[in-house]
């Protein structure tokens, strides 16, 4: 019989992992089917894999190879993934393996902690309190998210009931329950900053309960990976929190009365109204932590435990953010559940007992349902959205953040680039980054007084990015754009869930890295998934080879089949001729590439008929290297920066920017928009007439 109560008494928890693991499976094939790969459901989780191999592999604590960058609220995370990399290499995966297993201990622990507190519960008194565990955190969500919340909410947990024991027992700790604390505050702390809110409650509570000894334990495990990481960041230039700390974190700045008031609560009133799982969470909570006052005293491990939970959620939702899918508040969720199901599982060991108790008093029945469906309804409703958003999310990342990375990667390896989301875009690729948001860019923080939401200037926005390339960005998140950016794509994606928006914008950068941009959005329009809806100048824009006429300095790679001897890389003489070994000079000035191709053909032919040779095969040039060209001006911004105006005649624009003497023996087009298309006009450069119009693209070569 003991033997079939025991294994009665893992029920629960297997229940539970199936739970889990059958949710997790179906999720994840389901992205696969979609995407055809795995993406995370949100950004944040490349900035940790991208800090992680950067410390493994170039021995440097940043987002870039190029320098030390505080991205990460968490300590120990990138850590633990530099670590496995070290032994398996970097892998995209790493994170989510990771997150399977602490959300097995999780579980465990849980198990453990509900048969040692309330082991007069019944198997389905456990069974249900672990599955709500799992559905409402949301557990599997969190595990697919690829990032640290699993880890914290199981280190939290672990800290509370731990601490909560403590503190009831009133005596003096032994030192192998001080030691306990302090490991478990320092993995809290180390797993998320949040952590130090449920520290320094307990060290109050410790206090007040005249244990000093216990205080300081879990003050000084949970202050040491702060300090310490803070003592690494100052001496590597960054400050004593990351950015991402200070820039998602509460302002303590007051500027005028609205900030007093909305620290004054104000903002602690909103988030309840606007979070309502939160409101009755924190609600049951607090009431609870009442209820055990009077019933079991105020210094029982339950009270105890309560009174955590409830001003640890308190603490959060007055001092830190909710939301950014389902993963800030996880933790807390988790918690409270825990602290809850202790409380009730002891108090009611088998709810059906309780029930069968109840019916003689229908109102009584009618209290205890309508309270179940008040708690309950916003957190199961809060679930529900997680898991019919979570492959949606998914695939929202790999549309739009995974695309715009590999993009960048691909055609701009060594460019600076700016974004305003750097997850995945510094993960898929290697050069250095201006972040827009001031995350990973320590110069754009600080413009922003680390307010997150803190528009840039347009000056500011300038400055920043003044060696940038490209720049893929939300144009809602900029309050105006630098006169010397041009829009020239758009990419929008559908049902977006996660994305800050659905549509992104690429900007080249400077009036030089235009046609680049273009060139680069055109090769890789053909491999965007098919759910990326494309617009803007380089969808209406006419083939590349049809714009560009090819002029001296240009280096053609030239292919002949069957004839290697001729090809190779070829540079375009001062006359604007090519010259082929055997065959002689080709005249290419002015023509476009297939124009120069057919040339090329034509000419070899003729050069074989008069030696009567075989005849060789096919011709093909390509553009290896373009020439500088003079002047590349995109509508009113000017390389020269003192002309300024758009009612300019054309041939005063040119002169001024490239110089009568040179401007006469060049070619020189605008590139217009009209409605739907975009069109080249273009200009006799020895007598332009007419006006620039805000907007167009004049190239001078």
């Amino acid at each position: 019989m003991r033997t079939e109560n025991r294994h009665a008494s893992q029920i629960p928890l297997v229940v539970a992992l199936l739970l889990l693991f059958g949710q997790l499976a179906f999720t994840y094939r389901s992205v696969l089917t979609r995407i055809g790969d795995y993406s995370y459901p949100v950004d944040d989780a490349f900035i940790q894999l991208s800090i992680a191999r950067h410390l493994t592999f170039d021995g440097v604590y940043g987002v870039t190879k190029h320098g030390f960058t505080a991205a990460s609220s968490s300590i120990i995370w990138p850590l633990l993934l530099a670590t496995i990399d070290k032994v398996t290499g970097d892998h995209l995966l790493t994170p989510l393996v990771l997150n399977v297993v602490f959300a097995v201990v999780l579980l465990v622990v849980f198990q453990r902690v509900l048969a040692s507190q309330a082991f007069e519960s019944t198997v389905g008194s456990r069974l249900f309190w672990m599955c709500m565990l799992v559905v409402l955190i949301p557990l599997p969500t969190l595990v697919l998210t690829g990032m640290e919340h699993v880890l914290h909410a199981l280190a939290t947990v672990w800290l509370v009931t731990t601490s909560a024991r403590v503190i009831a027992a009133g005596d003096r700790p032994s030192s192998s329950q001080l030691e306990r604390v302090a490991l478990a505050a320092m993995v809290t702390c180390a797993a998320r900053y949040e952590g130090l809110f449920v520290v320094l409650i307990i060290a109050g509570l410790a206090l007040a309960r005249r244990s000093f000894s216990l205080a300081g334990a879990v003050i000084g495990g949970g202050v040491a990976p702060v300090l310490a990481f803070g003592a690494y960041s100052k001496a590597h230039g960054g400050l004593l929190l990351p950015n991402s700390v200070l820039l998602k974190g509460r302002s303590l700045a007051f500027r005028d009365m609205t900030d007093v008031g909305d620290f004054l609560f104000g903002d602690l009133v909103h988030r309840l109204s606007t979070n309502p799982h939160m409101l009755v969470l924190g609600g049951a909570t607090l009431l609870l932590w009442l209820c055990a006052w009077q019933r079991d005293g105020v210094w029982s491990s339950r009270c105890c435990a309560l009174a955590i939970a409830a001003l640890t959620t308190l603490a959060h939702l007055q001092m830190a953010g909710l939301g950014w899918f389902f993963r800030y508040e996880g933790y807390l969720v988790a918690l409270d559940i825990v602290v809850v199901a202790l409380t009730l599982t002891a108090w009611f060991p088998s709810p059906w007992a309780t029930l069968a108790r109840m019916k003689p008093r229908p109102l009584a029945v009618a209290v205890a349902s309508l309270a179940a469906v008040v708690v309950l309804g916003p957190l199961l409703k809060r679930a529900l959205e997680a898991t019919m958003w979570t492959v949606t999310a998914c695939v929202n990342i790999y549309e739009q953040q995974v695309q715009s990375a590999r993009f960048l990667a691909r055609y701009f390896p060594n460019d600076t680039v700016a974004v305003n989301d750097i997850g995945a875009v510094s993960y898929y690729g290697e050069h250095p980054i201006v972040d827009l948001m001031g995350i990973a860019t320590m110069e754009v923080a600080r413009a922003k007084s680390f307010r997150l939401l803190e528009q840039l200037s347009q000056a500011d926005i300038a400055r920043m990015t003044r060696s940038a390339a490209v720049a893929i960005v939300y144009d809602e998140w900029l309050e105006s754009i630098p006169t010397s950016w041009l829009g020239v794509g758009k990419w929008k994606i559908d049902h977006n869930q996660v994305c800050a928006f659905p549509a992104v914008t690429i900007y080249a950068a400077s009036p030089d890295s235009v046609p680049r941009v273009i060139e680069a959005l055109r090769a890789f329009s053909k491999q965007l998934p098919a759910g990326v809806h494309q617009a803007g100048r380089y969808t209406q824009l006419e083939a590349r080879d049809e714009l560009y006429r090819l002029d001296a300095g240009d280096v053609l790679h030239v292919r002949v089949d069957g004839a290697p001897d001729i090809g190779g890389a070829l540079r375009v003489r001062a006359d604007g001729s090519l010259e082929f070994p055997k065959i002689g000079t080709v005249s290419v000035r002015g023509l476009s590439l297939d124009e120069a191709t057919e040339r090329t053909r034509q000419h070899m032919a003729t050069a074989q008929d008069a030696e009567s040779t075989q005849p060789i095969g096919a011709v093909a040039l390509r553009l290896l290297q373009e020439r500088n060209a003079l002047t590349y001006a995109v509508g009113n911004v000017l390389q020269s920066g003192e002309f300024s105006t758009t009612t300019a005649p054309t041939a005063d624009f040119l002169v001024r920017v490239s110089g009568a003497d040179v401007v006469a023996a060049r070619e020189a087009f605008i590139l217009r928009e009209r409605g739907d298309t975009f069109r080249r006009v273009p200009i006799d450069v020895a007598r332009a007439e007419g006006l620039l119009e805000r907007g167009d693209i004049l190239v001078v070569r």
